[in-house]
């Protein structure tokens, strides 16, 4: 009897943290996805507003400024992943043995500084977008798969 209870708490201890797992992955899913597309909600509108009501040399200072802020901001939160990237690999997957945590963290390591690049090419889309030019913005996705392939 006692080893099925043992038996049952570890099949339960291994589903909660499954779902768990589950449950957060699609969180962060989400959260990224509607961080990306909140780039053009919030910024094209606001952009074009200022583009319309303040000179040029104004409108770029503020595009560069956001540019550079955002820039160090996913810089940092990249660094700060890199760093605790065993916690969050602990975290986000549990029941992986040693040798494939540590396969995760390599390739975690080596995938979490595409976040930089995400971030900024969705802001420069909402600026293309901004200014009514729509080609380049449309070609980033196509440039980002030439490079995974490539890589």
């Amino acid at each position: 009897m006692d080893s099925k209870i043992r038996t049952f708490n570890s099949v339960f201890i291994i589903s909660f943290f499954s779902v768990l797992n589950f449950v957060l992955s699609v969180f962060l899913q989400l959260f990224l996805a509607n961080l990306i597309i909140s780039f053009e909600v919030i910024f094209v509108p606001s952009f074009k507003h200022y583009s319309l009501t303040q000179d040029k040399k104004n409108f770029y200072n503020l595009i560069n400024t956001i540019f550079n802020l955002l820039a160090l901001m996913l810089i940092a939160i990249s660094i700060f992943s890199i760093a605790l990237a065993p916690k969050l690999i602990s975290i986000f997957a549990p029941g992986f043995s040693e040798q494939a945590k540590d396969l995760t963290q390599v390739l975690f390591r080596i995938m979490i500084p595409s976040a930089i690049f995400s971030g900024l090419a969705a802001y420069l889309t909402s600026v293309y977008h901004c200014e009514e030019k729509f080609v380049l913005p449309a070609f980033t996705p196509v440039a980002n798969i030439a490079v995974i392939i490539i890589t």
